[in-house]
Formats: C-alpha cells, sequence, structure tokens
C-alpha cells in the first residue's frame, strides 16, 4: 500500500476515534421539550380530575393507595376527658384519634398515675397529602376537605423537586 493511501487511513481511524470519544450534547427542538415539561407540571390538575371523578379517597387506609400520603404511627394512649384507652396516631408530636375516617387531635392524659401512650409496633395509618403552593405537605384530616391531592409519585417530584419513589413522603 502507497504512503499516501495509509496517510488517508490513519487520518480517518483518527477522526472516528476522536467523535466517539468527544462528549455530545443533544437537544429536544423546543416545542416537544416545552410540551413535556408542560405536561409534567399540570400533573396537578390531572389528579385534581381524578379526584373528582373517582369514588371518595380514604381518609387513613391502613396501607398506601395512589395518592400521594405521609406515614404516621399507630399509638394506644388514654383521653384526657374520660380516661378511656383509645388507638390513634401521633403526627408532628400531636395525637390524633380517627373517627369515621376524619382525624382529629385529642388531649391526652399525661399523669404519672395514668399509662403513657404506647406506639403500637410495625403499624401505620397514612394521612392523605393536599399540595398546594403555598405549603405542599399539608394532611388532610378530613378527606372531604381535600383541595389538591396528587396522585402518584411521579407527578410530585415534579412539583416539589422531590426524588420520591413511592407515593409515602416519609
Amino acid at each position: 500500500m502507497s504512503t499516501s493511501k495509509q496517510n488517508q487511513i490513519e487520518k480517518r481511524r483518527k477522526l472516528i476515534k476522536s467523535a466517539v470519544g468527544a462528549p455530545a450534547l443533544f437537544t429536544l427542538p423546543g416545542a416537544v421539550g416545552s410540551a413535556m415539561a408542560a405536561a409534567s407540571l399540570g400533573c396537578d390538575v390531572k389528579s385534581q380530575a381524578t379526584f373528582a371523578d373517582e369514588s371518595p379517597v380514604a381518609g387513613f387506609p391502613s396501607a398506601p393507595d395512589k395518592w400521594m400520603r405521609v406515614r404516621c404511627e399507630v399509638w394506644t394512649f388514654r383521653l384526657e376527658s374520660g380516661g378511656a384507652a383509645v388507638t390513634g396516631f401521633k403526627f408532628n408530636g400531636a395525637y390524633y384519634q380517627v373517627t369515621s375516617g376524619v382525624a382529629q387531635q385529642v388531649a391526652v392524659k399525661l399523669t404519672p398515675s395514668s399509662q403513657a401512650p404506647v406506639q403500637v409496633a410495625g403499624q401505620y395509618v397514612y394521612a392523605l397529602v393536599d399540595y398546594q403552593q403555598s405549603a405542599p405537605a399539608t394532611i388532610v384530616l378530613d378527606p372531604n376537605k381535600a383541595v389538591s391531592p396528587i396522585a402518584g409519585a411521579s407527578c410530585w417530584n415534579s412539583l416539589t423537586s422531590s426524588n420520591l419513589s413511592s407515593n409515602v413522603i416519609n
């Protein structure tokens, strides 16, 4: 083979090697990228439509569903009024009793003679989360008063810049 032919082949090989090794930046056309972003950020509206069309969402199920939920520990405690032992949950340091799917904050009897609240091992309830721009992690104590629940971790991640892989926030 002639030297010029070998030089050509060598130049071609160097060009191919440099093309493979160089970083590449691929972009979507503006219309496609903005449409994808708009669809992703509109998932809260889609969640509201789904919420309106479905049967009532459970207030405090024992397992998470498709709606964004906060996991709350189940506790047994005595009420200040009457002293009866009840089962409820604890969230942000406050105790709640659930009646007909609606949670109400209750005063717990904490005296030396009363039994201290006890966590029920391995049991949780899942409170519905209402998404609002001002307070994106508001739990819903009464599911009938939900304004904007979010369905799915993908939607939640788009709206809050989170990186969740399940529908349970904590």
